[in-house]
């Protein structure tokens, strides 16, 4: 995962992560340690870009993928 969000950073979004528009989360199901864990991970990994929140995934997703899984995700805010 951190691999092809490197990928994204520096191709799709390097625009407007040069303009601090990017931002991370983490989502999990039923595995906050290891969420918390990874979330240190990707702070490493991107310093630069704010790591806003960890939440549990969605119902209708958790229970196609089970207890234990990860994920993160980018977004580019809104400019003000």
């Amino acid at each position: 995962m951190i691999e092809a969000m490197k990928k994204d950073m520096e191709e799709r979004f390097s625009e407007e992560r040069k303009a601090g528009l990017m931002e991370l989360a983490v989502a999990h199901t039923n595995n906050f340690a290891e969420a918390e864990s990874f979330k240190a991970e990707l702070q490493n990994v991107f310093p630069d870009v704010p790591l806003r929140f960890v939440d549990p995934l969605s119902l209708s997703v958790s229970c196609h993928i089970g207890p234990g899984a990860l994920a993160c995700a980018c977004a580019v805010r809104s400019k003000k």
